[in-house]
């Protein structure tokens, strides 16, 4: 089974060292959309149109499974690619089962989605920063550097949990939850739950790369190598 997902950089990789994990023989190709990077700042119907293009391309390559391993290509286009495709689709998606209590960290773009909105209807309190995915692919080396922007950006919320609405910020998770005294949630879980359908684990395990910027393939197999998830 071929498995592909799509990202605008390497915070997909943090779900694809999930599934390796749990699922080592199956094959994955990791689509990274480093031109359009941060989506979080992208125009909406811009983005969407993208995404489908980008779907079709890896439908043209056989693959058995997209994941928009991106929250916010995910709220703002997993459901017109659900239908467009006879391939399960599948996406990292903010979901807040209490939105008292829960900061929702995300982009620009997933903040202003229905579902984000929804939640803040009901509660939820949203972080919204334009640029914290782009200040990760850079300091990726070293994230501690941004131990003090964060706890600028983050301390004053007094929350009891915090939904990570990006995969980049899923690298900070032990920064975040030690800055907020939080529980700290990513939803990965679904994807894993949902793969359980479909018998993902056969394969040859291989990883593939695309890329629409630079060729960047050592640099994110060493990120995914030591990525502590």
């Amino acid at each position: 089974m071929k498995i592909a997902l799509i990202d605008s950089g390497i915070g997909g990789l943090t779900l694809l060292k999930r599934l390796r994990t749990q699922y080592p023989k199956t094959d994955y190709l990791y689509f990274a959309d480093t031109y359009a990077h941060p989506y979080g700042s992208l125009d909406k119907s811009y983005l969407k149109e993208r995404l489908f293009s980008i779907a079709e391309l890896l439908y043209e390559r056989r693959a058995d499974m997209i994941i928009l391993a991106c929250n916010t290509a995910s709220t703002i286009a997993l459901h017109d690619l659900k239908a467009r495709f006879d391939i399960p689709i599948l996406g990292v998606l903010p979901k807040c089962d209490e939105p008292k209590g829960t900061l929702i960290a995300c982009t620009p773009l997933t903040a202003r989605s229905k579902m984000v909105v929804e939640y803040k209807d009901r509660g939820a309190t949203i972080y919204s920063n334009p640029c914290l995915a782009t200040l990760i692919e850079r300091y990726i080396s070293n994230l501690d550097r941004l131990s003090h922007y964060l706890t600028e950006e983050l301390s004053h919320y007094s929350v009891e949990r915090v939904v990570l609405g990006c995969t980049h910020y899923v690298y900070l998770r032990e920064m975040v939850q030690k800055i907020t005294g939080a529980s700290v949630l990513d939803g990965f879980d679904d994807i894993l739950e949902t793969l359980k359908c479909h018998s993902p684990n056969n394969g040859g395990g291989t990883l593939d790369f695309i890329f629409t910027g630079k060729k960047e393939s050592a640099r994110y197999l060493d990120v995914l190598e030591r990525a502590q998830i």
